[in-house]
């Protein structure tokens, strides 16, 4: 007597096991990709945010320590109707932690869309310009970089006129649709002893 053998069924998947099971894979692998890279995104434009923030506060504090430090204006200052002064460049004497005891020429200014500074010798010779702070935001939305509201004072050497106070508004483009950060500081012009004016 001969024994026989359940029939086995064929081992494997089907075709249409394999396509349904490759279908659920790649929506499952693309939605894992379209998350990892909204993270990279979300992940770079924090480092650049970060890194902006702390260019234009490095540049905004050695800007403002230098308009403490003033000793003497060389920018010609334009005032309009109301007494008001607006523009994109500061040119001055102000000690230096190199030049502690001698005043020496600086020029801030900005030019396509970044801020300059320009430092002279006690010679009056340039050490060139330096960009301090890329991406600024200019155009008619952007925030005037220098301004005040008054001047009130005028300088004893030149006898032209000179603010009490400059603001400084810096508005940096973080190269994202609608995605701006701006800081604004008020500094005082201690060392030209210009009395506030009146209100």
């Amino acid at each position: 007597m001969q024994l026989r053998r359940p029939t086995d069924p064929e081992g494997g998947f089907s075709i249409i096991e394999v396509v349904i099971t490759t279908a659920i894979l790649m929506v499952v692998v693309a939605a894992m990709l379209s998350l990892l890279v909204a993270a990279q995104r979300t992940t770079s434009f924090a480092n650049r945010r970060g890194d902006s923030q702390d260019s234009v506060r490095l540049g905004l504090d050695r800007m403002t320590k230098e308009l403490r430090q003033l000793t003497r204006f060389q920018t010609t200052f334009t005032a309009d109707a109301s007494g008001a002064w607006s523009g994109s460049l500061l040119d001055f004497y102000t000690y230096t932690p190199g030049n502690p005891n001698t005043p020496i020429r600086v020029r801030w200014y900005s030019s396509g869309g970044t801020l300059y500074r320009e430092a002279f010798t006690t010679a009056g010779v340039s050490t060139g310009a330096v960009a301090v702070i890329g991406s600024l935001t200019t155009g008619a939305s952007a925030p005037t970089l220098f301004s005040a509201d008054s001047l009130p004072g005028t300088d004893p050497v030149s006898g032209l006129p000179v603010p009490w106070q400059i603001t400084v508004s810096l508005s940096i483009d973080l190269t994202n649709p609608g995605s701006t950060y701006s800081t604004r500081s008020q500094v005082q012009l201690r060392n030209l002893q210009i009395p506030r004016p009146l209100t």
